[in-house]
């Protein structure tokens, strides 16, 4: 595989991407309190979603990378994971919202919108709660009746007959050189 190119690579870091997504957060925000115009947080949202795409690109070089060495004998690094930043940038979008619905509060025509969140918010929490407790009981064993019993082979094929019934690239492999 073709490394990305050193634009990719930059914007796609996993610190830019929070950056950006950072950002867009911010003037978004600011435009919803009135004091920014939506052209700079439309400008954001579609520069995040790039850094986001190049990321993912990025994050797909550095597996197939990190693959590459293991089967060439390096022992892999650890690096943080894409799971852990979509976390992080969760956790940020949500204090986001968290401060915008604590003022939304003090105004009676947006007030609709913070008790929203909230809601939105609480059911989350109880969502995962659910899914945490539902993770920690032990799967239940399904009793399912044997359909079909086949007796135990009488012999086992010999080494020419099961190298005869490979597939062709299969039998190169296999060939000493």
């Amino acid at each position: 595989m073709k490394r990305p190119p050193a634009a990719t690579m930059f914007f796609g870091h996993p610190a830019i991407v929070l950056a950006m997504g950072g950002a867009f957060l911010w003037v978004a925000y600011l435009w919803l309190r009135g004091e920014a115009g939506g052209a700079g947080a439309l400008a954001l949202l579609v520069a995040a979603v790039a850094c986001a795409k190049a990321n993912d690109r990025r994050q797909h070089y550095r597996q197939w990378k990190r693959e590459w060495d293991i089967m060439g004998g390096k022992l892999p690094v650890g690096r943080i994971s894409f799971a852990t930043l979509k976390v992080g940038i969760a956790i940020l979008c949500w204090v986001a919202m968290a401060v915008a619905a604590l003022e939304w509060m003090d105004d009676p025509d947006r007030r609709w919108l913070a008790v929203l969140f909230w809601c939105a918010t609480g059911l989350g929490l109880l969502n995962r709660l659910l899914q945490w407790r539902k993770s920690r009981k032990p799967a239940r064993l399904r009793e399912a009746p044997v359909s079909l019993c086949l007796r135990a082979p009488l012999r086992s094929p010999s080494l020419a007959d099961a190298r005869a019934a490979l597939p062709d690239y299969c039998r190169t492999l296999l060939t000493p050189r």
